[in-house]
């Protein structure tokens, strides 16, 4: 398996969690069609040789933008002097925590491929 396989698909099933809890919370958008995307995009791209570095690229900005989006969830959920924060926006801040941290260990993940070892 190439380097960041797991990381990868990990962080496509939070990318497909958190667009269905968006368009569900919010209404379908185009925030949500971007995420699953990007999710699916960062999916296949350890398998494609020219799709690893782009791949690497978008779960990095995904991430550090799904960090951004959780602590901002978590500080207005703070407004009026007490922590309010409804079943479903937290289900979202969890599928953001997800596409976070993996996003991080893509961005981490060795970019080449492993070498074929197989003798003919």
């Amino acid at each position: 398996m190439p380097g960041g396989t797991i990381s990868s698909i990990i962080f496509a099933l939070a990318c497909i969690a958190a667009a269905y809890l968006s368009g569900r919370i919010l209404g379908p958008g185009m925030w949500g069609w971007l995420m699953l995307g990007g999710g699916i995009f960062v999916a296949i791209s350890p398998h494609l040789g020219p799709l690893r570095e782009p791949g690497r690229v978008i779960a990095t900005i995904a991430g550090i933008l799904s960090t951004l989006a959780a602590v901002l969830t978590l500080l207005a959920a703070t407004i009026g002097g007490s922590f309010k924060l409804p079943p479903d926006e937290a289900q979202l801040v969890t599928a953001f925590v997800i596409i976070a941290i993996a996003g991080f260990f893509r961005s981490r993940a060795r970019s080449k491929p492993v070498a074929d070892t197989t003798e003919n």
